[in-house]
């Protein structure tokens, strides 16, 4: 293509780049499912196969926070969507309108997804008119407390 550089990754990968290196996996929980937890096995392999040391690991907190995590998520969606849509020059400019659109197109646009969430957050979320804070969550200021919060969910909120 005329005026655009072209950069050859391939020509430039070290067959030795991951030899020593020590690599910590989380494992998610797609990986119950068949399909996925095949994959993930290959690539586990090829990590070790290329001379990593593969370290299975657990976040102690887990299953801890994803409530307040998902309270926050819904509160915020919204709004930032619709700040979104308001720039993209799209006919769609509201939760609403691309909720309606998803289930008016349903074959299309919901053939692998559902859109529970897009749901939940019109229901909880605020009007963009009506700022809110939203409830200090105080089990995660326990967490942080305690040391035991992944770092940067410690900054998403506590400024």
């Amino acid at each position: 293509m005329p005026g655009r550089a072209v950069y050859d990754y391939h020509a430039r990968l070290h067959p030795d780049a991951l030899r020593g290196a020590r690599i910590g996996v989380l494992r998610p929980a797609l990986v119950e499912q068949p399909e996925i937890a095949a994959v993930f096995a290959q690539a586990i392999a090829a990590l070790r196969d290329a001379g990593a040391t593969v370290i299975e690991t657990r976040i102690p907190t887990e299953g801890q926070w994803e409530q307040d995590e998902q309270t926050l998520l819904l509160y915020e969606f919204k709004a930032g969507l619709e700040r979104y849509l308001g720039t993209a020059k799209a006919p769609i400019r509201t939760l609403e309108q691309l909720i309606a659109f998803n289930h008016e197109h349903a074959a299309r646009e919901m053939a692998h997804f559902d859109q529970d969430l897009l749901e939940q957050a019109a229901r909880q979320a605020p009007s963009p008119i009506r700022p809110i804070s939203p409830p200090a969550p105080a089990h995660d200021v326990l967490l942080v407390r305690r040391g035991s919060m992944p770092p940067c969910r410690q900054t998403d909120w506590m400024h």
